[in-house]
Formats: C-alpha cells, structure tokens, sequence
C-alpha cells in the first residue's frame, strides 16, 4: 500500500527516462518489474485483509439484523425496546464500517489491476 502521502495516479515514467538516461543501462526496467510485482503481492495481501474484515462485518450484520426481527416479533415490544435501540444502533454502526471499508478494498483492487497492466507491459518489452 503506498503511504499516505503518495498519489495512487502519479507515473513515475518522467523520473525513470531520467534514471536511464543518466545510467545508459537498460536494467532499470528489469528492476521496475520486480518492484512492480512486489508491489502488487503486497496490495493483494492488503486487499484480501480488507476483504476478510469485509466478511468479518457482513456476517455481525446479518446476526444483529436477526437478532433485531427477533426481538421486534416478540408480543410484549415495550419490553424490548431499549434492546431494540441498542441493536439498531450497532446495525448503523457496522453499516457505516462496512462501507468505510468496501471503498478502500475497490480503490486497492484497481490499483492492483493498474500494476499488473505495467508489469503485463514490462515483461513484454523484455
């Protein structure tokens, strides 16, 4: 994952013709494509974390969604009601971290895709 700092979107063509250049060695694409390869096995790695806390969240989703109906079918709601609250609470609560987290999990994955498109590119300049 790049750092916080660092623009997903930003090519680093300009700063490698100049490493080229400088250098008068055609190794620099070789190294490229390690770091290209390394990069995408660390944001795949990433991806697949966010996308098991994905299921972690969607899975507490559905128990408190039918723990909710549950209570909610009880004859006697009035009984229920504060349990009623603090379990639509936690529903809105995982809603909202649910969606915090399916963003970053597509950001990430099209970045991945990115990557090995330049990977895909560099193996065929080889």
């Amino acid at each position: 994952m790049a750092s916080s700092c660092c623009s997903l979107n930003v090519t680093p063509t300009l700063v490698l013709d100049k490493i080229i250049a400088l250098s008068g060695e055609t190794g620099i694409p070789k190294v490229m494509n390690i770091s290209f390869k390394q990069q995408i096995a660390e944001d795949e790695a990433f991806t697949k974390y966010i996308r098991d806390k994905i299921a972690d969240v969607k899975a507490s989703l559905t128990r408190v969604r039918t723990a909710i109906h549950e209570m909610e079918s009880k004859s006697d709601k009035v009984a229920w009601k504060d349990a009623i609250d603090c379990f639509k609470e936690t529903k809105d609560t995982l809603e909202l971290k649910l969606s915090c987290l399916t963003q970053p999990a597509d950001e990430n994955f099209d970045g991945v895709k990115e990557l090995k498109v330049h990977s895909a590119i560099m193996d065929m300049c080889e």
